[in-house]
């Protein structure tokens, strides 16, 4: 019998946001609700008549049930709302951006990222086998230069591709990366792939993505949660004019923070997740688009790019059977000098499309 209630509800529905709401609702209705019924009158006539409509236990489950369907819709802006991505966040928590901005400057204004990044961009268009020899070992040493780096590899996976996407919490950064991910390694949009490979991907991979963001919104739901019952709390023993319980509050505010640092390495195994889910199923979302496999990586990003603005604007999509790329092939070393172009701009700079041979 629990197993048909699990599989009616749904798994991630009773985690995520039936088993914090049980416990919210349980909580208001055993400190909450009885403070206040005592000091309103009008308040107390009318839960004296709910519960002539039935028992205690008719109030908590109707309660619950609707707490748990608003945090399930909301879910969405919920993640949202500690990421940080409303305007108002940005302004609040300017210090929390001030911060990650700094650390994403020490990482790649170092000459080592300057010139990693055009040594990567410029490596496809090289043909000459002894030239891609010389070229992989310059990235290698330019790589192991960068993550010698404090806060290198944090900065590497966790933090956007670009500056102006930085966000002042770092579950939005976590996030935001992941999002980056397709677009900076592959050139699709993320966003706008996700919905089509969830079609493709096994029913056991997909499993545990749900898992995994079962976890996180159960966490996020938690904290705030407890946020609200801390108000709720501070309300109450203000009230009463209890102000040395006052400390209850402080207590309850900091395990909601808690609970949202403990959400931080669980989003970082959920954003793996998306990653690794782009890096193995993307090929066949190709093959399912009508295109034969397999096909050089440059053209792939140049295909990807294409087939974003086709879902954007409905250009049209196709794949020639050959591709050259275009300009020189041997690109120019002055631009790994030490006066090379910043890494903002040169990560800005389109990818120079492959041309159709006759």
């Amino acid at each position: 019998m629990f197993k048909t209630v699990v599989d009616a509800l749904g798994r991630t529905f009773l985690i995520s946001s039936l088993a914090p709401a049980a416990l919210f609702t349980l909580l208001n209705q055993a400190v909450v609700l009885p403070v206040f019924t005592s000091r309103f009158v009008s308040v107390r006539a009318m839960v004296e008549q709910l519960l002539t409509l039935g028992s205690n236990w008719v109030l908590f489950l109707s309660t619950t049930l609707f707490v748990a369907l608003f945090l399930t819709s909301a879910s969405p802006t919920i993640i949202k709302l500690f990421e940080g991505v409303f305007p108002f966040q940005k302004k609040l928590l300017w210090w929390r951006l001030k911060y990650h901005r700094a650390r994403f400057d020490r990482v790649y204004s170092r000459e080592a990222a300057r010139q990693l990044v055009c040594l990567q961009r410029d490596y496809p268009r090289i043909t000459d086998p002894t030239e891609r020899r010389s070229f992989e070992a310059e990235i290698r040493r330019r790589e192991e230069e960068l993550l010698r780096e404090k806060d290198a590899l944090d900065v590497l996976l966790w933090y956007p591709h670009k500056k102006e996407n930085l966000l002042p919490t770092r579950l939005g950064n976590i996030l935001r990366a992941s999002e980056d991910y397709g677009r900076t390694h592959y050139g699709l949009d993320s966003i706008l792939i996700w919905p089509r490979l969830l079609d493709l991907i096994p029913p056991e991979y997909r499993e545990a993505l749900d898992d995994a963001r079962s976890s996180l919104e159960f966490l996020l739901n938690c904290s705030l949660l407890t946020w609200i019952f801390a108000l709720e709390c501070g309300l109450v023993l203000a009230l009463n004019q209890q102000w040395g319980d006052l400390i209850w509050t402080v207590i309850l505010f900091a395990a909601g923070y808690g609970m949202y640092s403990a959400a931080i390495p669980v989003a970082q195994v959920y954003a793996d997740l998306v990653r690794s889910t782009i890096d193995r199923f993307r090929l066949p979302l190709l093959q399912a688009m009508g295109v034969s496999l397999p096909i050089p990586l440059e053209h792939e990003r140049y295909l990807w790019q294409r087939f974003n603005r086709f879902l954007l604007f409905g250009n049209p999509f196709d794949y020639p059977t050959s591709f050259i790329v275009a300009g020189d092939t041997k690109p120019d070393r002055s631009r790994y000098s030490s006066e090379s172009t910043e890494v903002e701009n040169v990560q800005q700079a389109e990818t120079t499309p492959p041309t159709e041979t006759d």
